[in-house]
């Protein structure tokens, strides 16, 4: 499908043609350097080039012991290759952008009901925990992590954390869904402070899920409770 300009946005920038996904539900969404577009509904992964032709699908792996994998969050790391979220068998998932499997990260023992994925510049891997309501940092290997953070409601505590998103700074910002807010550690998981409260006023927030940060560097939030994105400048 070639790239057409359907509309102008409320601020005249042009709006391209949607991408058709058929009848599959994306829930998790990713850009690479070359302007790839990465898209999974839960079960597969769709890899579109940047003026939005489908180049090839492929589904996450798994065996006879595994459950049927389901997708919670996409990431690219610094090489360009896919991670996903496996949410059913606790583990993430790397490929390369054609597809080819290269390892796995995390399992059982290493992780729970991970939801969210961001790689810093140094390709550590950092994975919200939905269940545990904790991060963990991998090494750029993805084979020994330090845990950051733990449930509750304090700083550096969570309730049940989904989206996570990288400043400029390294800085890490995770939305903390249960405890309505957004929480901005150090790159090393020390506490800065955090954005929103519970609420639908004015910089409040409700359940937010998935989080970003735009090229001004002000926090795009997905405030799920409140039906609507939130910007914090």
């Amino acid at each position: 499908m070639n790239q057409r300009i359907q509309k102008l946005d409320l601020w005249g920038h042009p709006v391209a043609e949607p991408l058709d996904l058929g009848n599959t539900h994306p829930v998790a969404i990713a850009v690479n350097k070359q302007g790839n577009i990465i898209v999974a509904d839960s079960q597969i992964v769709k890899v579109f080039s940047s003026n939005g032709v489908l180049s090839h699908n492929f589904l996450p792996l798994y065996g006879t012991k595994d459950k049927r994998p389901k997708i919670s969050a996409l990431a690219v790391d610094i090489e360009g290759n896919i991670l996903i979220a496996d949410k059913n068998n606790h583990r993430i998932q790397k490929f390369g952008i054609d597809g080819f499997f290269i390892c796995f990260i995390g399992g059982p023992d290493g992780l729970d009901s991970p939801s969210g994925i961001a790689v810093t510049n140094k390709g550590e891997v950092i994975v919200s925990e939905l269940n545990a309501s904790q991060l963990k940092l991998f090494n750029n290997l993805g084979t020994s992590y330090n845990v950051l953070g733990k449930a509750g409601i304090g700083k550096v505590c969570f309730g049940n954390p989904r989206g996570l998103a990288l400043d400029r700074r390294g800085n890490i910002l995770v939305a903390d869904t249960a405890n309505h807010r957004i929480q901005v550690l150090t790159p090393r998981g020390e506490y800065i402070g955090s954005l929103g409260r519970l609420g639908s006023s004015r910089g409040c927030l409700d359940s937010p899920y998935a989080i970003a940060i735009n090229y001004l560097g002000h926090v795009v939030v997905a405030d799920t409770g409140n039906h609507r994105v939130t910007i914090f400048t």
